[in-house]
């Protein structure tokens, strides 16, 4: 069975050392003319939700809590200034690689250091969701491409920034990619946009790694409400030990289990991603992913077709992300 280290592992070609940066969950691709902006989205934040003035004001939800962390194996990483959350060392159950180190990075600016492009391929086996293409009519608001208005107002969508300067993209989807899980999205008003799909909640960005020098991450926390402009500016310097390839993980995960409403899984924490426009699609307009049929187990030929009707965990451990070019 091929895996997703399997199909990333051929994407060396000339320098064996690399960097790869793993995103999983909720995480928004904003792909502008050069490099590459990751918004962390706060996806407890509905779209839909409306302030007194009629301006979207999104509502924390009560339901669950988006943390989002970046985790470096310990012997690939020495940080300078901003020191890990906490470590976690793994049990026997994989093979042992060594502590690995967690950083909270909740109100953080990171800027990934590049000297090439970044490439994106034409053709994705499993592509993200894409607005651009469930809201063509709407307009990104400017200002969340930049990391001091993205994140220090109270009410921000999202709760990091990470800009990427070199390195080719693939996504995929990691905990269901055998069950076939195909989704639809929908509108409240019925109305449907594009076919069935599988959607990736896995993206990775693979770049080349000098062996002597590594590659340094940079940080600015910007405290909500707070201005950052002389924020201290720590550093994560990454490099290669023993083995050539260095990962790093960011994630944006749920820290509870979703609930699965029988009969109708619909992506609705979805919503959160519309917040990237300066006005959100009308309601009846809002598109979100609704699980239109899935393989129920490898070993079975015939996939359930039509609208699921039994619980069904379609993400596993991960969530859907998105992306959008301006």
């Amino acid at each position: 069975m091929t895996t997703v280290d399997d199909l990333a592992r051929r994407l060396q070609v000339l320098n064996p050392a690399q960097l790869w940066l793993r995103f999983y969950g909720r995480f928004l691709f904003v792909k502008p003319k050069s490099g590459l902006i990751v918004l962390a989205v706060n996806a407890c934040r509905d779209a839909t939700s409306k302030g007194s003035a009629g301006n979207p004001a999104p509502e924390q939800s009560s339901k669950t809590n988006h943390q989002v962390f970046l985790t470096i194996r310990q012997i690939n990483c020495e940080s300078h200034g901003i020191d890990p959350s906490s470590r976690l060392v793994a049990t026997e159950v994989v093979p042992f690689q060594g502590a690995l180190n967690v950083w909270s990075i909740d109100g953080s600016s990171i800027e990934v250091l590049g000297k090439s492009a970044l490439g994106w391929p034409e053709c994705e086996l499993i592509p993200l969701a894409d607005l651009n293409e469930l809201a063509p009519d709407c307009e990104v608001n400017s200002r969340f491409l930049d990391p001091y208005q993205a994140l220090q107002d109270p009410d921000s969508p999202f709760t990091a920034f990470i800009r990427i300067h070199e390195g080719s993209q693939f996504s995929f989807h990691l905990p269901t990619k055998d069950f076939g899980a195909l989704w639809e999205f929908r509108a409240p008003d019925g109305s449907v946009c594009g076919d069935p799909r599988p959607l990736a909640d896995m993206v990775q960005i693979t770049m080349t790694l000098p062996r002597d020098d590594g590659a340094n991450l940079t940080f600015k926390q910007l405290p909500r409400g707070v201005a950052g402009t002389n924020s201290p500016t720590a550093t994560i310097s990454v490099r290669p030990f023993i083995e050539p390839i260095v990962v790093v993980s960011f994630s944006n995960l749920c820290s509870t289990p979703t609930l699965i409403n029988q009969g109708d899984y619909t992506d609705r924490e979805f919503a959160s991603f519309y917040n990237i426009f300066v006005k959100p699609p009308d309601d009846k307009k809002l598109f979100l992913p609704h699980l239109k049929s899935f393989v129920p187990a490898p070993r079975q030929a015939e996939a359930v077709q039509g609208d699921v009707s039994e619980p069904f965990a379609p993400f596993g451990d991960c969530f859907l992300g998105a992306m959008i070019k301006t």
